[in-house]
């Protein structure tokens, strides 16, 4: 049998809990493990879980609040200081790989560096991408940022193509972006692992032609157009790691430049690359 939820707003911590299993008794607040979404409490005996309780959304606080809960009225505060810093974070985050620059190398190493020289202003800290020590983008650190450091590695990916070698944290940044999660420092071991095995293709590569009737380089909207069609050409596709299979436009067209890469739609995988050439 599962453990009873309670609300965040009506859990007690200084109430005393009862184990249905081996009649152990205690107070709640001795006995609480906590995670990222919920706490936990569990039998000081026979470590059962006992009592489940999630952290309250914004939207349960103000909704405790406006029902006179001491408790969610503190909170409140708290919880318009994360909403502005939310705000903030999306106003700045990279969302688009048309927003990195181009950038010349077939091994790009890309640092995840850490700023927070504003701090004693009690101002964001920021995250900052770095190629050869020059920045090409910055947004509004995470704390325990695993997930957003995964995100940014595909928007790269998605830039890059097979020329993306690695996301490399700094000593900087390590301590701010792994924090308490002792899972972090493996995700991005395996992350950057991935990235190193896509850099070779199930297919072979191929040349698309961008030129005109009179062998002049197509202007850069052309060229979009005629890579498009040459990759709608290729019919239906198939990935030989994950099985996904669909048409060729329905694929992801990652990479910059004169180098392009058709792409798993499902695993990220590459399947083709393309070579854009006036010659």
């Amino acid at each position: 049998m599962s453990a009873p939820i309670r609300n965040y707003y009506e859990y007690d911590r200084t109430a005393s809990i009862v184990c249905p299993g081996c009649g152990w008794s205690g107070v709640c607040s001795e006995n609480e493990d906590y995670f990222s979404e919920v706490m936990d409490i569990r039998c000081g005996s026979c470590d059962r879980m006992l009592l489940i309780v999630p952290f309250p959304t914004h939207a349960e606080t103000r909704k405790a609040a406006s029902e006179g809960n001491d408790a969610a009225i503190g909170n409140l505060d708290y919880v318009e200081d994360r909403e502005a810093f939310f705000a903030r974070a999306e106003e700045h985050s990279l969302t688009s790989a048309s927003d990195l620059p181009d950038l010349m190398g077939d091994d790009l190493i890309i640092e995840w560096d850490f700023d927070d020289r504003e701090k004693a202003e009690k101002k964001d800290s920021w995250t900052v991408l770095r190629h050869e020590r020059q920045e090409i983008w910055r947004e509004v650190a995470f704390y325990e940022g695993i997930k957003r450091f995964e995100e940014v590695l595909w928007i790269l990916r998605e830039k890059y193509g097979s020329r993306m070698t690695e996301l490399r944290p700094t000593q900087a940044s390590i301590t701010y972006l792994c924090g308490d999660d002792l899972r972090a420092s493996s995700r991005i071991d395996s992350l950057n692992a991935e990235l190193a095995d896509m850099r070779e293709t199930q297919g072979d590569g191929f040349f698309v032609e961008v030129e005109d009737a009179d062998g002049q380089p197509d202007d850069p909207k052309r060229q979009e157009e005629e890579l498009r069609a040459s990759i709608a050409e290729l019919g239906s596709i198939d990935c030989s790691w994950c099985g996904w299979i669909g048409e060729a436009t329905e694929a992801r067209v990652n990479g910059s430049g004169d180098q392009r890469e058709v792409s798993c739609l499902e695993c990220r995988r590459p399947l083709f690359r393309l070579t854009m050439s006036d010659s």
